[in-house]
Formats: C-alpha cells, sequence, structure tokens
C-alpha cells in the first residue's frame, strides 16, 4: 500500500515528510531496542521474579573482546584487514570462547554438512492462522519500518553513490519488502526489511553486488 502511495504522489513529497531528524532517530531506537536482546545472549537474564540479575562472566569476557577488537581494527588496520573488521570480530570471539570451553564441539561433529530439517518442512506445510486483536496491535509497526526504509535506502545510495530513489525507486524497493515479508509469514518466517547494520558493511566492505545476498539467500536454504 505504501509502495503504491508513492508511485502515486511522487518520491520528492515523500521525502519532505521525512527529513533526516525523523529518520535518523527511528533507526537508533530500533536499534537500541535490540540491545536487550544482545545482553540476553551474552548471559544478562534475569533470576526469576526476584528483580536480580545474573551475568554469564565467559559471555560478558568474549562480547568484550569481539567489540574491542572490531573497533581497534576499523581505526588502525590498513588494507584487508580494515574492510573486514567485523570478520575479524567474529574469528577471534570464536577463538576465546573456544578455549574457554564455549563452543560444543560434538553438535559440529555430527551435524551434517547438507539437509533439510524435519522442523523446517514441517513449517512449510503449516497454514497461517489471523487474530485481529494481534493484527491490530502489530499492524501499526509497519509505518516504522516503512520509516526505517526510508532512512536506510538513502544511506545506502549516499554508500554506494547511487540514488535509489530514483532508479530502481523506493516505490519498488518499498514493495519488494512488503511482499517479501507477505511471503515469508505465509512459510513462518521472520519479517524482512532493510536493515541499518547492513549499510555499516556496505561502507566496510565496499562490497555492492546484490549477488552476495542471492547466495547467501541459496547457502541459508541448503544448510537449514
Amino acid at each position: 500500500i505504501m509502495a503504491g502511495v508513492i508511485k502515486l504522489v511522487g518520491v520528492d513529497k515523500v521525502k519532505s515528510f521525512f527529513p533526516p531528524i525523523v529518520i535518523g532517530p527511528v533507526i537508533m531506537i530500533i536499534g537500541l531496542r535490540l540491545s536487550s536482546t544482545a545482553m540476553g545472549m551474552i548471559g544478562y537474564a534475569p533470576i526469576g521474579d526476584t528483580g536480580m540479575y545474573s551475568v554469564d562472566l565467559k559471555g560478558l569476557l568474549v562480547a568484550s573482546v569481539v567489540v574491542i577488537t572490531m573497533i581497534v581494527v576499523s581505526a588502525f588496520a590498513k588494507g584487508f584487514f580494515k574492510l573486514v573488521p567485523i570478520l575479524i570480530s567474529v574469528v577471534v570471539g570464536y577463538v576465546l570462547a573456544f578455549a574457554l570451553g564455549m563452543v560444543k564441539v560434538e553438535i559440529i561433529q555430527t551435524a551434517k554438512w547438507f539437509g533439510f530439517s524435519s522442523e523446517a518442512f514441517g513449517t512449510l506445510l503449516t497454514l497461517p492462522t489471523f487474530n485481529w486483536e494481534s493484527i491490530i496491535a502489530i499492524a501499526p509497526i509497519a509505518l516504522v519500518v516503512f520509516i526505517e526504509h526510508i532512512g536506510d535506502i538513502t544511506t545506502n545510495g549516499a554508500v554506494v553513490g547511487k540514488d535509489f530513489f530514483k532508479d530502481p525507486g523506493v516505490h519498488r524497493t518499498l514493495l519488494g519488502d512488503g511482499l517479501a515479508t507477505i511471503a515469508a509469514g505465509f512459510l513462518g518466517g521472520p519479517a524482512n526489511t532493510t536493515y541499518g547494520e547492513n549499510t555499516g558493511v556496505l561502507a566496510v566492505t565496499k562490497v555492492y553486488d546484490p549477488g552476495v545476498i542471492r547466495i547467501a539467500a541459496i547457502v541459508a536454504i541448503i544448510l537449514s
């Protein structure tokens, strides 16, 4: 629907309603909202109903080393290494996690190289159910995602050096987002949208070929 509105009223009209002062904070809030998930993944979790939280010191150590490595590489590395600070920090973090006994080697040894799990296949055969209370509660979030999309497409264009608002047109990129999310919903998958983090990857790696995403999608499907 929003793609159709943009097509109807024009890109310039839409951009006038979403200046950087609006788009920037929205994207920041979305990212900061995920910080609780990141904290939970490193072992910061509530202790029952006591209101107290436990901290996994090993998880905190690994997370800190990963972040510090990424900052140091981004700031001081040169040449090829400066282009892949995220990859380097992940490798360093994995090695440290392995040394601390946090990597379950047995799972890696027994995992299949290729496969399509019965759980994934069962998800594909599950028909969606609709609940109006849930729809009314969740649907307005689409407006937030819409603003994020506008901001990400603007920033991606600035990084790549192209005006994506005109070519291929933000109404087309937004339509792709919507159709992909509809398809994912029917297949039991998560919503699909643009992410500011990916803009950072573009800026760091200088790789702008969308073919990379297609390859990653195929690999993800095969290894699911």
